[in-house]
C-alpha cells in the first residue's frame, strides 16, 4: 500500500473518532480537523511525487477524471463543513445541514477511495 493511499485510509479513522466522540466537541473538531489535514498531505505527496496536475492535464482516462471530480467536491465539502461547525457552535445553526454534507462527504470517501485502488489498474 503506497503511503498516499495509506494516509487516505487513515482519514477514516480519523472521522471514525469524531464521529464517535461527536459530542465531546474538541474531540470531534481535532479529529475531523486531522482528516482535512491528512487529506491535504494527500494531495501535496500526489502533486510532488507524481505531478498528478499536470499528467491529469493530458488526455486522462475517465475514470481519472472522476477521481478528480470527487475529490475536488470532497475537499469542498470540507470546507463547508468548517463553516456549518463554526455556525453550530456560535449560533446554533445549520445542524441537518452539517450532518447531511458529512454523510454526503464520508459517501464520497469511501466512492473515491475504492476509485483509488482501482487507478493503478486502470493506467496500466
Amino acid at each position: 500500500m503506497s503511503l498516499p493511499l495509506f494516509l487516505a485510509f487513515t482519514t477514516f479513522i480519523f472521522i471514525g473518532i469524531g464521529l464517535w466522540q461527536i459530542k465531546r466537541r474538541k474531540i470531534h473538531v481535532a479529529c475531523m480537523l486531522g482528516a482535512l489535514t491528512l487529506e491535504l498531505v494527500v494531495v501535496y505527496l500526489l502533486q510532488t511525487g507524481r505531478q498528478v496536475v499536470q499528467r491529469s492535464m493530458e488526455s486522462p482516462p475517465p475514470i481519472l477524471v472522476i477521481h478528480i471530480i470527487i475529490a475536488v467536491t470532497i475537499l469542498s465539502l470540507y470546507g463547508a463543513q468548517i463553516v456549518s461547525g463554526i455556525q453550530i457552535h456560535l449560533h446554533g445553526r445549520w445542524r441537518r445541514g452539517h450532518k447531511v454534507m458529512g454523510c454526503t462527504l464520508v459517501a464520497l470517501k469511501v466512492i473515491n477511495f475504492v476509485i483509488s485502488i482501482l487507478l493503478p489498474k486502470a493506467a496500466g
